[in-house]
């Protein structure tokens, strides 16, 4: 019998791990419920539309205390989310619609169509992805994201973080 890839969850366990990123997903979209859209705070009224598939998740044996995860996100037309941060590396790629992304911290690369070395992309910028581009965050990162386009938006996250960590935090916005 071959050698077992994922090795059995020692901190988390699989269900736990599912539950709190489907439960974070939750909480980001309804801590930010109703606010209006700006440059930097895309976070459209429509936000508890949001959906999260996880498609996977595993405890890789070659990076111990990390987790792998994978998961589909589809934003409806006007969605988006909160300016949040991620305590690892990531690839975003784009599976349907327009994406818009501000990257906010940590180093990001830009590869469109998903090849080649890509470019980097500056801090408070928003770009604009479609189908089959991608974003590589090298580390701990900060985005905030929104669906530019006038049908739902579907993309995959594949992401590495330290496995007693949650995978998204949100950031807190000034008061006015």
């Amino acid at each position: 019998m071959p050698a077992d890839p994922v090795r059995p969850a020692s901190t988390t366990t699989r269900r736990a791990a599912l539950a709190g990123l489907g439960a974070g997903g939750l909480c980001l979209a309804r801590a930010t419920a109703g606010r209006p859209v700006t440059a930097q705070d895309a976070t459209p009224a429509n936000m508890a539309e949001i959906t999260l598939v996880p498609l996977g998740r595993g405890l890789p044996v070659t990076a111990d205390g990390l987790a792998l995860s994978l998961t589909r996100i589809t934003f409806p037309v006007g969605g988006g989310d909160a300016p949040h941060t991620h305590p690892g590396t990531a690839i975003v790629t784009v599976e349907s619609g327009t994406m818009g992304m501000t990257p906010l911290k940590g180093d990001a690369t830009l590869m469109r169509g998903g090849i080649g070395d890509g470019e980097p992309i500056e801090h408070d910028v928003e770009i604009t992805l479609a189908p089959g581009d991608a974003v590589f965050f090298a580390g701990e990162h900060g985005d905030v994201n929104r669906n530019l386009g006038e049908s739902p938006l579907v993309f995959l996250v594949a992401a590495l973080y330290p496995a007693d960590q949650p995978p998204i935090t949100l950031m807190a916005t000034p008061t006015s």
